[in-house]
């Protein structure tokens, strides 16, 4: 009877193991990123609403957004240096937009979007080499 207990406590030993590795579930507090579809489309900026009120052609700027229903994203800037685009992934949850350009940390922000047009608020954007804090607000095209 005593070489059986042991079996059984190795078995059930060994079920625990397996069963426990097996089971290896996200731990972050890092909520899991969807797909906004009221987000999938093109976007232009239309207005920079902090730290300073200013319509993007005052300050010599056009910024073009595309999100993907498939969560990458390109961003497309005209400025004074010329044409950039900027590539990544995008996702949302509760109310927060989370982007990660390519070389690049994530980003996340607050966003809403109501009709055409969509907000984005405390977004860190590089501006005459510093990092600010903006508000945008861009429109849907078509």
């Amino acid at each position: 009877m005593g070489k059986n207990i042991n079996k059984i406590l190795t078995v059930l030993f060994l079920a625990i193991i397996i069963f426990a590795c097996s089971d290896d579930k996200k731990s972050s507090t890092e909520p899991e990123l969807v797909v906004d579809q009221d987000l999938v489309g093109t976007w232009v900026l239309t207005q920079i609403t902090s730290p300073v009120t200013a319509s993007p052609e005052t300050l010599g700027l056009s910024l073009t957004a595309v999100f993907n229903d498939d969560g990458t994203v390109e961003f497309t800037t005209i400025d004074s240096d010329g044409t950039t685009v900027d590539t990544g992934t995008w996702g949302t949850s509760n109310g927060t937009l989370t982007l990660e350009i390519e070389g690049e940390s994530p980003a996340s922000s607050a966003y809403s979007v109501t009709g055409d047009k969509a907000t984005i608020s405390g977004f860190p954007v590089e501006f005459q080499g510093n990092v600010v804090m903006a508000g945008l607000e861009f429109t849907k095209q078509g």
